[in-house]
């Protein structure tokens, strides 16, 4: 994991997912922020199949990607996380993803989610246990 990142989740990039160029494309990088996320939610505790139980669901409000380096079929990368702002109704996500065998880091991210309800369809407060939960990856 990267120093300055919260988490971190290993993929070995699949022959489906790379272009006539032989690289990733593009659009797969957002899918692997998704997984990511979702394997750091399972590592926070965070049930995000019931709404009703957890209060807690999110919706991409904006995403900025930076490609530094292509990605190649068989490539294991890793994506790092890191909280690095939390509001009352979002939160700021920063992403690196580094290829393991050369520790080059090839596209980083800054996504911001808002924490949606979607029984209402409507944002949402995020609930302080979630809050806490990411103030303690900070350190605050």
């Amino acid at each position: 994991m990267l120093e300055g990142y919260h988490f971190s989740h290993k993929i070995r990039i699949r022959y489906t997912e790379i272009d006539g160029q032989m690289i990733v494309m593009n659009s797969n990088y957002l899918n692997y922020i998704i997984v990511t996320n979702t394997e750091f939610f399972r590592s926070l505790g965070l049930n995000m199949v019931s709404f009703e139980e957890s209060q807690f669901d999110i919706a991409l409000i904006t995403s900025y990607l930076e490609f530094k380096g292509p990605a190649f079929f068989d490539d294991v990368i890793e994506i790092n996380l890191r909280i690095a702002e939390i509001g009352n109704k979002s939160y700021k996500a920063e992403y690196a993803m580094v290829r393991e065998a050369t520790g080059e880091i090839l596209f980083t991210a800054r996504n911001v989610y808002a924490c949606f309800n979607p029984i209402l369809k409507r944002s949402a407060p995020i609930p302080e246990y979630v809050k806490e939960k990411f103030r303690a990856l900070q350190g605050a």
